[in-house]
C-alpha cells in the first residue's frame, strides 16, 4: 500500500515539473513595461527601447510576451545572433536592449555595405552599396558634417539606408536620405538637395552631389520615384 502511494506521489511529481517546464517553454517569459522601462516577470531582468535607428537582421524564436501600461499585449522575440538576455525584439520591430548593454554608433559599426531602401509597409531594397570609399564618406558626412536645421519640407524622394556591419552582424543602423527638388539655402548658404536624418538624434547633414553620383549612379530610379515618398515613422529612421 504503501510502495503504490509513494508512486503516485512520484508520479504526480513528476507531472507537476514537466507540466511547468511546458509552460516556460510554451508560455514564454512574461514582460511588463512601466514608464518606458521593461522588466521580466520575476524582476531579474531589465530592458529598455533602443531608438528606432536600430533594427534587427532576422527576427528568431518567441521569447513570451510584453504588456505596456495601457493593458496592451504583443509578442517578443530572439534577434538570431544575439542573446536574448540582452537583446529582444517586438513584433513591431522595435528593438530593446537589457540594461548594461552598449548600443554601437555607426563610427563604431565600421559599416561594410548599405542598403538603399523605399519604404511604405514594407521595405523594398533598390541596391546595396560596398564601396569602402562610399560607405566611409557617408559615415564621415553623417558622423561630422554641420549640424543645420531641419525644416520639415517635402522632400522629393526619400529613402531608408540600412548600414550593416561585420562587428554587428546582427543589426542594421538605419538613417533617412533625402532627395529635395531644388538647393536648400539658409541663411545665404547653399547646402544642395541631398542630406541624411538621423530622427532619433536631430542630425540633419548635407552630403553633397558627389556622394549622391556614387551611392545612385547620378539618378533615381522610377521604381524608386513611386515607392518611396513615405511618413518618417513607417520606418526607422534614427
Amino acid at each position: 500500500m504503501k510502495r503504490t502511494g509513494l508512486r503516485r506521489t512520484a508520479a504526480l511529481a513528476l507531472a507537476l515539473i514537466l507540466s511547468v517546464g511546458t509552460c516556460f517553454a510554451g508560455c514564454g517569459e512574461k514582460l511588463r513595461e512601466t514608464g518606458g522601462v521593461i522588466k521580466t516577470q520575476d524582476g531579474q531582468k531589465t530592458y529598455r527601447h533602443a531608438s528606432t535607428t536600430y533594427e534587427a537582421v532576422e527576427v528568431g524564436k518567441k521569447v513570451g510576451t510584453l504588456t505596456d501600461t495601457g493593458g496592451g499585449s504583443g509578442t517578443v522575440y530572439a534577434i538570431e545572433g544575439l542573446s536574448a538576455d540582452e537583446w529582444l525584439v517586438t513584433e513591431e520591430g522595435y528593438v530593446l536592449y537589457a540594461d548594461g548593454v552598449h548600443l554601437p554608433t555607426l563610427t563604431e559599426m565600421k559599416p561594410d555595405a548599405v542598403q538603399v531602401c523605399a519604404y511604405r509597409q514594407s521595405i523594398h531594397v533598390l541596391r546595396t552599396v560596398t564601396g569602402a570609399d562610399i560607405l566611409s564618406d557617408a559615415v564621415r558626412a553623417y558622423t561630422e558634417g554641420e549640424n543645420i536645421e531641419y525644416l520639415g519640407l517635402e522632400a522629393q524622394h526619400s529613402y531608408k539606408l540600412r548600414f550593416t556591419s561585420a562587428a554587428y552582424p546582427a543589426l542594421y543602423f538605419s538613417l533617412l536620405y533625402i532627395e529635395y527638388g531644388e538647393d536648400m539655402v539658409l541663411d545665404g548658404v547653399n547646402y544642395g538637395r541631398y542630406f541624411l536624418r538621423g530622427v532619433f538624434d536631430g542630425r540633419f547633414v548635407a552630403v553633397g552631389d558627389g556622394l549622391h553620383q556614387l551611392m545612385f549612379g547620378g539618378e533615381t530610379t522610377e521604381t524608386a520615384s513611386e515607392t518611396a515618398s513615405q511618413p518618417e515613422n513607417s520606418g526607422n529612421g534614427g
